[in-house]
């Protein structure tokens, strides 16, 4: 510096510190600093020039701020314009530029680190050097004050896009006497329910819930999503033409700038299709398993009567019909456990040698000609999953024991790996046709290619919602597939 500042010198920076603060946009962010610049500075214009496009780009400027008007402004902003280069950084080392383009008006070009340039017109005396040179801090303080403000404007741009165009229903909700006031929500929010999002601003939430949802919400549920506490719970709201959305909803806490608690953030998903789905599955299973069990008992019955009188090729007609009865029943069964599977999805702790020996010793007394062995390598040991699990080890087993011949061998390996412990069964028999776990591992059948039966998909889905992983391998030394369950603590 030519001289040490004086104390007024240094108030007027102080001051214009004071100016330079992060507004609600960029242009007011600017226009608040180098108003100041201006006053204390005694300029007569000022305007701020930023790079089109990014840094590198040679598309020019576009003119960001300009004080007290643009035509003020305009012939000085076109000469800086030809006399800096398009690209960002090969300018910075041209700045500061200060020169007098005409008697009596000075110019300053002074550097926006990252952000663009300023330029100051002073009429009658220049700038002291002193301020001149103090002015950098300044300007860093601004640049930096107006590069946040943009990075919140694009933060703010795209979580608006996500809110409105998110496939679920999003709702912001702000606290007012213990209510849930509707301060903005999503378009789908909105359409779901039959208004326009003007319509619901400013209406409480509760009003569109159905009175026992509205009670849930009273009695607690409102002030467990303030503290952070509500979860996920299933909620049904009713439309403006008085149908009934049945929604599963999560709520969050939603904070001011200061991190006070100013209402919550709510998010819908809806789920009424799913749930009447749900529904008409369970009704049609339930009808067709009891008459299924309850004609096929009939029909078992029947042919007990009169398999023992026959002899020769027509008792064996008849066994064979018998056998394909069993079948329909075991069908019927894996039904059963599919629609207990669809009710019961909650995931729970299982002792694994528990359910292999009562899964083997039921398999050995179904099938006494089967030999049964059970191998492990460690000591009891929990793991996750399903209420079904059982049925869906049953089942492997099971299926071993009927395709693996007349005196099939059938293991059961039990091994545990870090965090997961996988059960193998295997047996000597001709395998697992390709095309039955090609099926499953595509997750769909066709008219084309389908599985035999429900056995292999019901342990495919119980494997699933256990988090889980199901393997097959197959060929002419017999069949092998291995369920692998997460294990449910782990044990020294």
């Amino acid at each position: 510096m030519s001289a040490k500042l004086s104390q007024e010198q240094i108030l007027v920076l102080y001051e214009m510190s004071l100016s330079i603060s992060p507004q609600s946009n960029v242009e007011q962010t600017l226009e608040a600093a180098v108003s100041t610049y201006l006053q204390k500075l005694n300029c007569s214009a000022a305007a701020v020039l930023t790079p089109v496009g990014s840094p590198d780009d040679e598309d020019g400027r576009s003119i960001a701020a300009s004080l007290p008007g643009r035509h003020q402004t305009e012939e000085a902003v076109e000469d800086v314009c030809e006399q800096l280069p398009d690209a960002e950084h090969r300018v910075e080392s041209m700045l500061p530029l200060v020169d007098e383009v005409e008697p009596g008006l000075h110019r300053y070009v002074l550097s926006l680190p990252d952000f663009g340039v300023l330029l100051l017109l002073k009429r009658g005396t220049p700038l002291r050097d002193d301020i001149v040179l103090s002015l950098p801090d300044l300007n860093e303080k601004l640049a930096t004050a107006c590069n946040r403000v943009a990075i919140q404007q694009q933060y703010e741009a795209q979580y608006r896009t996500l809110f409105q165009e998110a496939p679920v229903m999003f709702t912001l909700t702000r606290e007012e006497d213990g209510n849930p006031i509707i301060e903005d929500c999503n378009e789908r929010f909105a359409e779901k329910l039959g208004y326009t999002v003007d319509q619901l601003r400013g209406r409480s939430l509760a009003e569109f819930y159905t009175e026992e949802s509205r009670q849930k919400l009273r009695s607690g549920g409102f002030e467990d999503a303030l503290g952070g506490q509500f979860g996920t719970q299933e909620r049904e709201l009713r439309s403006k033409n008085g149908k009934e959305l049945v929604t599963t909803l999560r709520a969050t806490p939603r904070y001011d700038e200061r991190g006070a608690v100013i209402g919550t953030r709510v998010l819908f998903i809806d789920v009424t299709e799913l749930k009447r789905q749900k529904v008409q599955i369970s009704v049609l299973n339930r009808a067709l398993r009891h008459n299924i069990r309850n004609n096929l008992s009939v029909i078992q019955g029947k042919l007990d009567t009169v398999i023992d009188d026959q002899r020769g090729p027509e008792k064996q007609v008849l066994e064979d019909v018998y056998g394909k009865s069993e079948e329909l029943l075991s069908i019927a069964e894996n039904a059963r456990q599919v629609q207990r599977l669809i009710d019961e999805t909650t995931v729970q702790q299982h002792d694994l040698d528990e359910v292999i020996e009562t899964v083997a010793a039921r398999a050995q007394t179904q099938y006494p000609d089967a030999t049964i062995e059970v191998r492990t390598s460690f000591g009891a040991v929990s793991v996750l999953g399903t209420s079904t699990l059982e049925h869906a080890l049953w089942e492997l087993v099971e299926n071993a024991c009927v395709h693996a011949g007349d005196s099939p061998m059938v293991s059961v390996d039990v091994r545990r790996s870090e965090g997961t412990a996988t059960v193998t069964v295997a047996d000597d028999g001709p395998g697992v046709p390709e095309a039955e776990y090609e099926v499953i591992g595509a997750g769909e059948e066709s008219t084309l290619e389908h599985g035999s039966g429900l056995g292999l998909w019901l342990v495919q889905w119980v494997v699933d919602m256990s988090g889980g992983e199901l393997a097959f391998r197959g060929g002419g030394d017999g069949a092998v597939v291995e369920v692998t369950l997460p294990l449910a603590e782990e044990t020294p």
